[in-house]
């Protein structure tokens, strides 16, 4: 099969870009030809052995996965099209009602046109919801994946203080579906009762009086770590290694969870340690530590199990390969 995926060409820059590189290279795997067209511009050249190529190149494609935009021109060839939902129906709604971003407009957009054949999603526990919103096209889910050859244990890289309980915050930051609140307001109630607790954050905007405020008591008792704006893909993967727990307030498999677990970190939110408000996860934080004491190695290996089995991205791929040919 040729198949085009329509994303802004954006080399570690944002989930969406990353994920459909991800699916692309397992496509190749498994003999397709497939390629990142972006919507925009005729960029030409290669990311990760992936290769991204002018828009003309769709017209001897079988059909387009759509994860960030089509644009007139790829529009007018006529191709069959299958849109990529990777937010969440909440995220996308409110990027529009508050922040004036038209991404549900968009989307609705996309459902009308008699080129969009079906939609596919991300997350199990959104899909009656974006089921409602792209009817009358049909919805599928498919699972999320990570380039598991990239996020790995990898050794040393990255140096925390040993003697420290070292909890890494990140990917909170995307307003207004997303909050650290509840993750800090947890890791106070945590270092309440384990005084070497660190925090550390990462991806955080640089100017943010009201994270400020939040943060204040927390340096003031010595347990404030590293707070950092955006940091490189290979250091991020150092600090996973190197982290004694990753904190999330989303329950779903962020990019920050698949990358986090694939490189064997315990991540407290998701999966067997998921809580719900910042009082429970306080205490699963102090459950992940505990069963992380008590059997070192353990959990780290049976994360790295976690990721090869839930976020393996040739099952990704094969699943939406599948998808896509039943409209050719």
């Amino acid at each position: 099969m040729k198949l085009a995926h329509t994303v802004i060409v954006a080399p570690h820059q944002n989930g969406m870009y990353e994920t459909a590189r991800e699916i692309v290279a397992a496509e190749c795997s498994l003999g397709h030809d497939a390629v990142l067209v972006s919507p925009t511009s005729d960029e030409e050249g290669e990311d990760r052995g992936v290769r991204y190529v002018p828009r003309l190149w769709v017209r001897d494609a079988d059909a387009i996965v759509n994860h960030g935009g089509v644009g007139k021109q790829l529009a007018a060839m006529g191709k069959p099209v299958v849109g990529m939902l990777h937010g969440t129906p909440h995220y996308t709604f409110m990027m529009e009602h508050a922040c004036n971003v038209p991404m549900l407009t968009a989307i609705g957009s996309m459902r009308d046109q008699d080129s969009m054949k079906a939609f596919v999603t991300l997350w199990p526990s959104h899909f009656e919801m974006w089921r409602y919103i792209v009817a009358p096209k049909p919805l599928y889910l498919i699972p999320p994946c990570v380039d598991l050859e990239f996020w790995k244990p990898v050794g040393d890289g990255y140096f925390y203080e040993s003697e420290s309980i070292n909890v890494v915050v990140t990917d909170q930051w995307r307003a207004p579906a997303l909050s650290p609140l509840g993750p800090i307001a947890a890791f106070a109630d945590f270092a309440d009762s384990h005084k070497n607790a660190m925090l550390h954050l990462y991806s955080a905007p640089k100017k943010n009086g009201a994270l400020r405020v939040l943060l204040d008591s927390i340096e003031r008792t010595g347990n404030l770590g590293e707070v950092k704006g955006r940091v490189d893909a290979s250091d991020l993967r150092a600090i996973y290694n190197a982290a004694d727990m990753v904190v999330t307030g989303s329950p779903i498999a962020t990019r920050t969870v698949r990358e986090a677990l694939a490189c064997g970190c315990d991540v407290v939110g998701y999966g067997r340690y998921v809580a719900g408000d910042a009082d429970e996860l306080s205490r699963v934080m102090a459950e992940a530590h505990r069963e992380r004491h008590d059997s070192p190695g353990n959990d780290r290996r049976h994360n790295r199990a976690t990721a090869r089995q839930e976020f393996d991205p040739v099952q990704t791929a094969t699943q939406l390969l599948e998808i896509v040919s039943r409209y050719l």
